[in-house]
């Protein structure tokens, strides 16, 4: 027989069984080592199959018991009067393992004697039955298997094959119509199946093998409804395995095109992930899969749907590890970030460097994108502050490490016609010089000095807060003095003679997973409302100075405070400047502040803006006035600070101890 003839009676086979057409030529098979010719004929089996389907129920009260006679007899009357639905509904309803078991072998026993056929499996069936063949009776598939591949002398006779064909490819469409295999029944059902299953594959015909492939067809057609509990004993017993694997024809995968929505993906990610593959032998298939992920998941699904695609070959992985498959997920997990990024996905990207702790510093592209994306966060602020204190020129301060991002901020200033400011950006940073080859900026410098363009101007900057009706700082405390390696001597004397130390500290807001600001300054009030900011920047290393300050920092005798001033310690640690290590008679504004609050209501001023618990409400509640936080995203990395920069960070403490003592009065 041809391929083509070959086809024609596998898609003949699946009609019989789909629309009842009797008009399919026979199929014969040799066996050559018994020199025994087995004809199965397919109208043979059409008929059977007929003759048991038009036979009515005689008796619908029949119930199974333990005495032997009867139930052969029951079995004879199932088979005899009922259809071979009903004959199944009633298989079904029986719940003891042990009544199946007995059932499935009375069975095989009467379609044997329906044949006349003297065999000694008979013994073999009773001895099961009884329990005396202990190595055998561990469970139905067991018992089953044992007959019909240990006895060879169970005859192989044509209807017996027809029955059993019958009976399976029925039963097997019964279950998919009612999604048994598929929901809460499958540990039940698969039992059942898989003993008719045993029987099909030792019934060696041409004809059993098209049977075969009808029912993985019906199997296939389910697979989006497997249950994730049952996916792998499904896969294995339909032996349809090798479908999802990316088996092509002329070139397509054929299962990939079924794949058509998340839920799809997601279904056949948890079907990979039962399978257990080999890496270095589906890598392939893998990247196809991470292809699908970017092709039907949105961001949302994506971040559950790539993680869940890794997890793939988590077992191969993690027992069987070799250097070529390690060295082969890595490619595959670069590949991944290459999409994520082409797809605007960077975190997931992210994500992927984390979950597999990869070297960021790898990744140089993924820490840009990040950066820009934080650049865009700061962009939209600077366009939503309606009270103009985050201007320009803040906006770009911010950036000055990052050119890319000054470049991302000059074209989106143009994209909204804010000429003055984008020549202002790229003359202030000299982008032309850093980026002469960008065709796109060149054309826009040109255009724009061919305009008649006012020139931009920089906010002026002075001692004081940048926004109206907020609390200066008195002209007799204007004097900050910045502490760096030059006046070390100075910082000894103020903390010695200090009875009370008010901390807060800055950094530059710019933070990404793998870009972290460190601290910059550490500002410092004491009792006699002298301040210093001390630069972190300037002395993080400097042995003088962090000897000198951890002897104040752990002395009992000076009190100190801050502002929730454990995150501010938590910052520092994280970057080892451990200079509040040991720190002694430390007590919290907040809490301060809280057990004032609930002791002396009436003594507090409050009203309907000062809820909430930042230092600013609190100086209201206290003190009656506000602070200006207009310099809260600033560059505290530039030197010098400005001096609007320099109040902005001393009336954060020189607030603590007016705070503080306003407290004490009360008390």
């Amino acid at each position: 027989m041809d391929q083509h003839q070959e086809n024609q009676v596998n898609d003949k086979c699946i009609k019989i069984k789909d629309n009842n057409d009797k008009s399919v030529n026979s199929v014969n098979k040799i066996d050559d080592t018994n020199k025994n010719y087995i004809i199965v004929n397919s109208t043979d089996l059409f008929s059977c199959e007929n003759k048991l389907n038009s036979l009515s129920i005689t008796d619908t009260n029949n119930t199974y018991n333990n005495n032997q006679n009867q139930n052969i007899k029951f079995v004879n009357e199932l088979i005899n009067s009922t259809s071979i639905e009903n004959f199944f509904i009633n298989i079904l309803s029986i719940n003891d393992k042990t009544q199946l078991n007995s059932i499935f072998l009375d069975l095989i026993q009467v379609l044997i004697r329906n044949n006349e056929y003297n065999c000694e499996s008979k013994d073999n069936i009773k001895d099961i039955k009884n329990g005396e063949d202990e190595k055998t009776n561990k469970n139905s598939i067991t018992d089953i298997k044992s007959i019909f591949i240990n006895d060879k002398k169970l005859p192989q006779e044509r209807y017996l094959t027809h029955i059993l064909l019958s009976i399976i490819f029925k039963f097997t469409k019964k279950l998919f119509s009612n999604n048994n295999l598929v929901n809460k029944d499958y540990n039940h059902n698969k039992g059942i199946l898989k003993l008719f299953y045993i029987s099909i594959k030792q019934l060696k015909s041409d004809f059993d093998y098209k049977i075969t492939n009808a029912i993985k067809k019906e199997a296939l057609q389910k697979w989006r409804s497997i249950d994730n509990l049952c996916a792998e004993d499904y896969i294995n017993f339909f032996e349809i395995k090798e479908y999802f694997l990316g088996n092509e024809v002329n070139g397509i995968n054929i299962f990939l095109q079924e794949i058509n929505t998340n839920d799809d993906l997601n279904k056949y990610i948890m079907i990979l992930q039962c399978l257990n593959l080999n890496l270095l032998e589906y890598s392939d298939l893998f990247y196809k899969v991470i292809e699908l992920c970017f092709h039907l998941s949105n961001k949302d699904q994506l971040n559950t749907t790539l993680p869940k695609a890794f997890k793939i070959f988590d077992r191969e992985l993690t027992t069987h590890t070799t250097q070529e498959s390690n060295s082969l997920f890595i490619n595959l997990i670069n590949e991944a970030i290459k999409l994520c990024l082409q797809n605007g996905c960077v975190k997931e990207a992210v994500s992927l460097i984390k979950t597999y702790k990869l070297d960021h510093n790898n990744y140089p592209e993924v820490q840009e994108a990040l950066l820009i994306k934080t650049c865009l966060h700061f962009y939209h602020s600077y366009l939503d502050d309606d009270k103009h204190t985050f201007t320009c020129e803040r906006l770009c301060e911010l950036f000055i490490p990052h050119p890319n991002c000054l470049l991302f901020i000059c074209k989106k200033l143009y994209s909204i016609q804010k000429f003055d400011e984008c020549l202002y950006v790229i003359d202030k940073y000299k982008l032309l010089n850093i980026f002469g080859s960008d065709n796109e900026l060149v054309e826009i410098y040109k255009e724009l000095n061919s305009k008649s363009i006012e020139k931009y101007k920089e906010t002026e900057d002075s001692f004081g807060p940048i926004t109206p009706f907020c609390y200066t700082i008195p002209k007799e405390h204007e004097n900050v003095v910045i502490i760096d390696e030059t006046n070390l001597d100075y910082l000894d004397k103020y903390l010695s003679t200090s009875k009370l130390l008010a901390f807060d500290s800055e950094w530059t807001p710019i933070s990404t997973l793998f870009l972290k600001s460190k601290p910059s300054i550490l500002q410092v009030c004491n009792d006699r409302l002298e301040l210093i900011i001390i630069d972190i920047m300037m002395l993080n290393n400097n042995s003088q100075f962090i000897n000198s300050f951890q002897q104040y920092i752990v002395d009992k005798t000076i009190k100190k405070t801050g502002f929730s001033f454990d995150n501010d310690m938590k910052k520092f640690n994280s970057f080892g400047f451990n200079i509040f290590k040991g720190i002694n008679n430390f007590e919290d504004m907040t809490t301060i502040y809280s057990q004032v609050k609930s002791n002396d209501k009436d003594k507090i001023t409050t009203n309907s803006n000062s809820c909430g618990f930042s230092l600013n409400n609190v100086f209201q509640a206290v003190c009656s006035a506000n602070i200006c936080k207009g310099e809260t995203m600033s560059n505290w990395e530039r030197r010098p600070l400005r001096k609007s920069q320099i109040h902005y960070a001393a009336l954060d403490v020189y607030s603590l101890v007016l705070i503080y003592n306003k407290i004490n009065n009360i008390k």
